[in-house]
């Protein structure tokens, strides 16, 4: 499905603009975003293909939106990691 597609970019387009306004390489983290909603697609899709007989087209779209929603939580932990790296002023030897 083209939306597939789609929502892809749209993960890799996310971890790119994070990468880049934390000085990140910029399109490493593109194609890490993009390969991460892909495998954690189909894996959902195929898990609940496995477990649930349902419609193509239902399994698609719940596993579109659980894919999404990961990527989106993989997202805030990144940020969070890479934020909390950058204020840190406990450091012991930071007065040498």
């Amino acid at each position: 499905m083209i939306i597939n597609i789609i929502a892809a970019l749209f993960c890799g387009q996310s971890f790119y603009s994070l990468a880049k306004r934390h000085g990140k390489s910029e399109v490493l983290f593109f194609i890490v975003g993009i390969f991460c909603y892909l495998f954690l697609h189909y894996l959902i899709l195929n898990l609940l293909t496995l477990i649930i007989v349902l419609e193509s087209n239902i399994t698609n779209l719940v596993s579109l939106v659980s894919a999404a929603t990961a990527c989106y939580f993989l997202l805030l932990a990144q940020n969070k990691s890479w934020s909390q790296t950058k204020n840190r002023s406990d450091i012991l030897d930071d007065d040498l």
